[in-house]
């Protein structure tokens, strides 16, 4: 992400951290729990996660985790965020789980680990300067899991000249053929999101 973006979309949470509070599903951009909720279920149609690890960018408050936890088992949790007020609410609600652990970093970070499942939810919808961002980001994500691929963004926002930009299901369809991967991507009746799910070959 070019320095300028990560400038604006740290921005935009921060102002969002100050209006509703470091802990608050609205700081993260969340709609409210319902959205939340539906989109964590859409990511479950990977697979079993279960022994496996799983590294989730763009994690937030680390809410994915217990999610996963309550439907899968036990598996082991890396969260990547740039934002640090959200890590310091994810390692305080989930830091002392073992089987956790939490990362403040660039999705570009030569030094993320490779996982056996890569999961990305709401984090690939903000305006970008650079047009190959979404082909490059994807590509990387791919590269970084070892079983399973799962995004989930919008394809439509409440505001388009704001932060926030839809993101064509066909775009991120011809970027996910172009790798080496089985692809599935799935919409979800009347919500404004869609979910990729790429497993490999």
């Amino acid at each position: 992400m070019h320095i300028k973006d990560l400038a604006t979309v740290k921005a935009y949470h921060s102002e969002r951290v100050v209006r509703f509070g470091q802990d608050a599903r609205e700081a993260l951009g969340w709609k409210n729990d319902d959205s939340q909720r539906k989109r964590f279920e859409a990511l479950l149609q990977l697979g079993d996660v279960s022994t496996r690890s799983v590294l989730d960018l763009g994690c937030g408050h680390g809410d994915l985790y217990p999610f996963l936890r309550q439907h899968c088992g036990a598996f082991t949790y890396i969260g990547v965020d740039t934002m640090r007020d959200f890590l310091v609410v994810a390692a305080a609600r989930y830091g002392k789980d073992p089987h956790t652990r939490f990362l403040l970093s660039d999705f570009s970070s030569p030094q993320l680990p490779v996982c056996d499942f890569v999961v990305c939810c709401g984090a690939l919808n903000y305006r970008q300067s650079d047009p190959a961002y979404l082909r490059q980001t994807i590509s990387r994500f791919f590269g970084l899991c070892t079983e399973g691929l799962a995004l989930s963004l919008l394809h439509r926002v409440d505001f388009a000249d704001g932060i926030l930009v839809p993101t064509d299901p066909e775009q991120v369809w011809d970027i996910c053929r172009d790798l080496n991967g089985n692809t599935d991507i799935q919409m979800a009746d009347g919500e404004d999101f869609f979910t990729v799910l790429q497993t490999r070959i």
